[in-house]
């Protein structure tokens, strides 16, 4: 195809104009209509253009056209309607190569770009492409975006029809502002479809003004009321964990919850992991101080594309460069803390190289000097093996969360197994990172420095104080706290799936639960969802098990014969 042009020279057009009238020659003059609410269907000739499927297109004589052109409008036929509205491919034209004056399609544009090779196309903008006001085209801009917004209404009566279809539904909630500072709410719903699908399907977006729970609640209710949806029937709500969405005694999930005491709360499990980290991170001042100077690092070496080349030469061929911290981001932070981790001395040889310069300003060597300086020291090079560990084991259970397969119950799975990885890492792996290999001189700072004798007041007991040697310093004001603050936020991020676990748990490890245990655990389901559940589905799951047990046993008797088939071949070839 050829380059993608806004406007044709003189003879383009001419050449264009003669094209479309040679193929216009062979046909007849054509007129088209929609059929509308409350217009008698037109009538139809036999003849039909070549390909044409349309059922609303007949042919006229020339009188009888002119005659329906100065009478009424025309109405843009169905292969018309792909002018505006062309097969999305790599060769379609972007919406900056066509141009839009005076409300109305330029009918300079070049039209091979964007109209098919049936020539009703052409016709229809020969006769109604830039004829200016007054006239009906079904070309500009305004006849767009009603049917945008035509289309717009449809999907979303199908939405609201499907989530009314499976009666029980949950919402998901978030605001963010746009590009023009406008705090926008979304809201979202999911419900399970007839075919058992679960599926998630974007709403609306609200413009909003006022961050208050009590403010966002009345919107939250007042949509639901709009749609059609009845607020009795949602058995789930998911926001983030802001203080106004989670609240447990005035937040966004509380005042829904009074309203609907079975509209439980979940909180995203992903936001959730990351604020983990958020807090684990600036949870010591010698953490925080470790994660400045990483993003010191990368800002010193960003700063330049000079200093750039200089670390990515120092750097094996396939190696990571330093990365920009995120705070929202996971993965952002394990990806610099991986890149340190690996390529240690790389980075610190990158930074004497630059030191060494000549050409470089006093204050860029100073700068240098003071990261490559930290860089050295002992208890640097001990927390990056920490937060290494550490971050690789979350960062990998981060990815898990944001599957879409990956159901409540597996996500309290993963935060149990990130509590646990804690645990067994606090109870003795400190000796194992303090004797592994390190990069720098295994001396800490505080063995250089006198220790400091705090003056007693006259109404203390006079006794000897407690002096931590520099190791057991470090260990207790570092290690265990970050541990330690790691566990908690974790244990009290899990506590907020643990009622929906106690409800809905047996649906996963019913196989391996003793009768009593499932009895139990089901009559609290009903007696919970009393309203929507009957009694008797303790003998109705009973039954679905022994179903599937029964559908187990069977499957692996038909896979017997075939492996003691296999057993004698084998024999009998070794034979």
């Amino acid at each position: 195809m050829s380059s993608l042009k806004k406007y044709m020279s003189g003879s383009q057009k001419r050449k264009l104009k003669e094209r479309k009238a040679e193929q216009l020659q062979s046909l007849p003059k054509l007129t088209t209509f929609f059929k509308s609410q409350g217009d008698s269907e037109p009538s139809t000739s036999d003849g039909k253009l070549p390909g044409d499927d349309t059922t609303d297109v007949h042919f006229c004589d020339k009188d009888d056209d002119a005659r329906s052109a100065e009478s009424q409008p025309q109405i843009l036929s169905e292969s018309a309607i792909e002018v505006l509205v062309p097969p999305v491919t790599e060769a379609s034209p972007s919406s900056s190569q066509l141009t839009d004056k005076n409300h109305s399609m330029e009918q300079d544009v070049n039209v091979d770009l964007c109209v098919s090779s049936d020539p009703a196309d052409w016709q229809h903008l020969d006769m109604y492409g830039a004829v200016g006001s007054g006239n009906t085209s079904y070309l500009s801009k305004t006849i767009s975006d009603d049917m945008i917004n035509l289309m717009a209404e449809e999907i979303h009566s199908v939405i609201i029809r499907e989530a009314k279809q499976a009666k029980y539904y949950s919402v998901s909630v978030d605001s963010t502002p746009d590009v023009s500072h406008t705090d926008q709410l979304t809201f979202i719903v999911r419900y399970v479809k007839s075919d058992g699908k679960p599926v998630e399907r974007f709403l609306k977006f609200i413009d909003i003004h006022d961050h208050g729970a009590a403010s966002i609640a009345s919107t939250v209710v007042q949509i639901i009321e709009d749609v059609g949806l009845d607020l009795g029937d949602m058995r789930g709500q998911s926001y983030d964990n802001a203080a106004n969405m989670s609240g447990i005694y005035t937040g966004l999930q509380a005042r829904i919850k009074a309203r609907n005491p079975l509209a439980y709360y979940v909180p995203c499990a992903g936001h959730s992991l990351n604020l983990v980290g958020t807090s684990a991170t600036s949870s010591c001042p010698g953490s925080a101080s470790y994660f400045s100077f990483l993003q010191a690092l990368y800002n010193f070496f960003s700063a330049s594309t000079y200093r750039w080349d200089h670390l990515k030469a120092a750097l094996p061929s396939e190696g990571i460069v330093v990365k920009s911290l995120s705070d929202t981001r996971w993965s952002a932070t394990a990806d610099d803390v991986k890149a340190v981790y690996l390529h240690y001395d790389e980075i610190k040889s990158a930074l004497e190289n630059i030191c060494s310069d000549s050409r470089q300003t006093v204050a860029t060597k100073l700068e240098g000097e003071g990261l490559r300086k930290q860089m050295e020291s002992f208890e640097t090079t001990l927390l990056t093996v920490i937060w290494y560990k550490i971050l690789t084991r979350f960062n990998a259970t981060s990815l898990s969360l944001q599957k879409v397969e990956t159901d409540l119950l597996s996500v309290v799975k993963l935060y149990e197994s990130l509590i646990s990885f804690i645990s067994e890492m606090r109870q003795g792996q400190f000796d194992e990172i303090d004797q592994a290999r390190t990069f720098a001189d295994p001396v800490y700072i505080d063995t250089t420095k006198r220790v400091k004798k705090r003056k007693k007041f006259f109404d203390e007991s006079v006794g000897n104080e407690t002096h931590l040697d520099p190791r057991q310093k470090f260990k207790v004001d570092n290690f265990y706290t970050i541990l330690d603050c790691l566990r908690n936020e974790l244990e009290h991020r899990v506590n907020a799936y643990s009622e929906l676990k106690k409800l809905f748990s047996f649906l996963t490890e019913y196989d391996s639960m003793k009768y009593d245990d499932l009895k139990a655990q089901l009559e609290l389901l009903v007696s919970t969802y009393s309203s929507d559940l009957e009694a008797s589905i303790l003998d109705e799951f009973l039954q679905f098990k022994d179903t599937l047990s029964s559908e187990s046993d069977s499957t692996t008797q038909l896979q017997a014969p075939s492996q003691g088939a296999q057993a004698r071949e084998i024999t009998s070839s070794s034979a």
